[in-house]
């Protein structure tokens, strides 16, 4: 019988039954893998139209991977693995991770430098740079559609770009390094929440309530017809051979959980998401406490502590509204670290132990910052502005992983992020290095070259980052003594994975845009969406208006001075940040 002690054992599951041999130590700690592999996890930060700076980055990754491995043909090759065990993402991130879920079946072509991309259909390209526009974002689509105003932005060609993206076909490819089954995670904000209760002793029936908005849903997807046997309970498992993907109901929900990690709060429409309760009992907390037979210290062991919600009416479904991961976890590096390592260990960190390493790619990564301290008056208006960001970054602060950055010669943490030089003290990195970075990363939206431009700096980051930064000590057991023909670095490491000839040749820095934005088109556009959402607002409010309400929505409607204001002080701040970033624009005026 289970132990009623209010934890996992790992020869139980939550019913008293036997757990899969295989599952306990998955969650505890996850096996080494076989000597010359080195496992990969991969991190997609939020990004909002800057995640085409990180497609681009997936585009060479996998481009450079696949060419290795035709190569290994020839014995001359090095012929340690790599092998992806994990994909995380958040918001853009989230999106980036479900076009590869429904692409790596499939061999895709690659956006290479001097190409012309207009019969590509790479799904990353096709998805990132081609698929989406402002004019789209600007529709009335959802209006007409849903008689009800959801968000700022048109989200109906998200649906149409996921769709897409899922239902990619080509020819099949096996991909070894890719893990038979991948897991693929998406961070979301509920805004329902899950309730969690703990009863304490006292002079009331009462104890502690709490509610958690920091959230995620996982899938795992089989790849070259593999049998998966070891697995998360709470993951949802895909086949990823299956044509017309979005006709699944399994893969139609993966398609959602991206969507719903992405939804930019208030611009991009919340997702309505149905969870199974039972896969909400798989969250769990790790405690470590004294073995009961030895009172010698250190000699804690660890034991899996359950997680459930508190319901007083379970539902048999749970519905929630999600939004944007980022909100909450921007950067799922937690989430992947464990699934590489388990819940209570970690990877080894030094050069020549690491066999596993959590890649993270990241377009808007975060430099070492002074707060000053404040010395004048704050006024009840610094309060206000102060709340959200306040709100913002705590809830993304993560002692652990301060903690584990204490060690900086680690080799089991890297990062990707936009640089347009080869020389890592030029000024012109992360988001100045990116035509999208403009606008708070909306800026990607309001031009196709913007986002070409971003693309390719992507795969022209990820070749420096493949070649120069991506390697381990020549002593490191993944390289047998065999494999002497890896290009040695000027600090004596091997490269991780090594680039051949078909991707060797320099991916060239792309030009800065240069075809102008017309900003009184745009202006126009934002007013027609302005006036089209105060017509939804009407038709849903008028009915239960006050006639003077009602006077004033038709005031706003049928009269353009309050739209222009709105519109002229956007076009002004676009004006100011596109200057400081030297990017194309015009107006009438100039």
């Amino acid at each position: 019988m289970m132990e009623n002690d209010g934890y996992y054992h790992p020869e139980h599951d939550p019913d008293g039954k036997p757990w899969e041999a295989d599952i306990a130590p998955y969650l505890i700690a996850e096996e080494k893998p076989e000597p010359g592999v080195f496992e990969i996890g991969l991190v997609m930060a939020g990004a909002i139209s800057a995640g085409c700076y990180a497609a681009g980055v997936l585009d060479y990754l996998f481009e450079a991977l696949d060419a290795w491995e035709k190569a290994k043909e020839d014995p001359t090759v090095p012929h340690h693995k790599v092998r992806i065990r994990v994909i995380a993402g958040a918001s853009a991130g989230g999106m980036n991770a479900a076009i590869a879920a429904g692409a790596l079946h499939y061999d895709f072509p690659h956006i290479r430098p001097g190409v012309k991309t207009g019969d590509i259909n790479n799904p990353f390209y096709t998805g990132w740079v081609k698929g989406i526009n402002i004019n789209d974002l600007l529709g009335d689509e959802d209006l007409k559609r849903d008689q009800i105003v959801t968000s700022l932005l048109d989200c109906s060609v998200l649906q149409q770009i996921t769709n897409n993206a899922l239902n990619y076909s080509a020819a099949p490819i096996k991909r070894p390094y890719l893990n038979a089954r991948v897991r693929y995670i998406f961070t979301q904000s509920s805004l329902q929440g899950i309730p969690y209760y703990f009863h304490l002793p006292g002079n009331t029936n009462s104890g502690k309530g709490m509610v958690l908005h920091k959230t995620y849903s996982s899938f795992s997807v089989r790849y070259q017809g593999q049998q998966v046997f070891k697995r998360r309970i709470d993951d949802i498992e895909l086949d990823s051979d299956l044509q017309q993907k979005t006709t699944i109901a399994d893969w139609e929900e993966l398609g959602n959980a991206a969507l719903g990690s992405g939804a930019f709060p208030i611009m991009l429409a919340p997702r309505l998401e149905k969870r199974n309760l039972t896969s909400l009992n798989w969250r769990f907390s790790i405690t470590t406490e004294p073995r009961s037979d030895t009172n010698v210290p250190g000699s804690e062991t660890f034991k899996i502590r359950q997680l459930s919600p508190s319901w007083v009416n379970p539902p048999a479904v749970y519905q929630e509204y999600i939004v944007d991961g980022g909100m909450m976890d921007n950067e799922p590096l937690e989430l992947a670290r464990t699934e590489l390592a388990g819940l209570a260990c970690h990877n080894p960190r030094k050069g020549e132990d690491a066999f596993r390493a959590v890649v993270m790619i990241d377009p808007f990564p975060q430099s070492v910052e002074d707060k000053p301290c404040i010395t004048s008056p704050f006024s009840l208006f610094d309060s206000i502005k102060g709340i959200a960001s306040t709100i913002s970054h705590q809830m993304r602060f993560n002692s652990a992983d301060l903690a584990l950055a204490v060690d900086e010669h680690t080799y089991s943490r890297f990062l990707i992020a936009p640089i347009r030089s080869d020389d890592i003290r030029d000024k012109t990195f992360n988001d100045q290095a990116i035509a999208s970075g403009s606008l708070g990363g909306f800026g990607g939206f309001l031009s196709e070259e913007f986002r070409h431009h971003d693309y390719m700096l992507g795969r022209r980051n990820c070749q420096q980052f493949l070649r120069e930064y991506f390697s381990l000590p020549q002593g490191n057991p993944l390289f047998k003594a065999g494999d002497n023909n890896l290009p040695i670095k000027s600090n004596s490491e091997f490269p991780i994975i090594p680039l051949m000839r078909q991707v060797q040749a320099q991916e060239p820095l792309p030009a800065w845009p240069k075809k102008t934005v017309n900003l009184d088109e745009l202006a126009d556009k934002i007013d027609e969406r302005a006036r089209n959402i105060i017509l939804t607002f009407m038709k849903m409010k008028i009915k239960k208006s006050s006639k003077f309400s009602a006077w004033v929505v038709n005031f706003l409607l049928k009269t353009r001075c309050a739209r222009n204001i709105i519109s002229g002080k956007l076009v002004e701040y676009i004006k100011k940040d596109f200057g400081k970033r030297n990017l194309p624009f015009k107006t009438k005026h100039e």
